[in-house]
């Protein structure tokens, strides 16, 4: 796994406090959708706050329907409790529990 796809662990600290906007690229439903979100915000409600139709359902991290694969960039996640340690160790991530901690991220809901 090269540095720039990369999860950091829930107890390691969010470093984000130098990052004032996030440049967000998602793939969704077969296209390609740009947005810019706040450090503190999960990807899942910026994206909807962009206007995307992004699957969810419980908010929560137990359900997985809003897994996604980081294609570029580092996250923090709050809660797993759907994905499997092949699917972190793959670069996928909860939105609804993903944090940036990069300036930049990619991510693939058609993955």
């Amino acid at each position: 796994m090269s540095d720039a796809h990369h999860l950091v662990p829930a107890e390691q600290p969010q470093g984000t406090s130098a990052l004032s906007t996030v440049q967000v690229s998602v793939r969704l439903y077969g296209e390609e959708h740009s947005f810019s979100m706040r450090p503190d915000e999960h990807i899942l409600y910026a994206a909807i706050a962009a206007g995307l139709d992004a699957p969810h359902s419980c908010l929560s991290g137990y359900c997985a329907t809003c897994r996604a694969k980081l294609l570029e960039g580092r996250v923090r996640m709050e809660i797993n409790d759907a994905l499997t340690d092949e699917e972190v160790a793959a670069n996928y991530i909860l939105t609804c529990q993903a944090l940036p901690l990069t300036d930049r991220i990619v991510v693939d809901y058609d993955q």
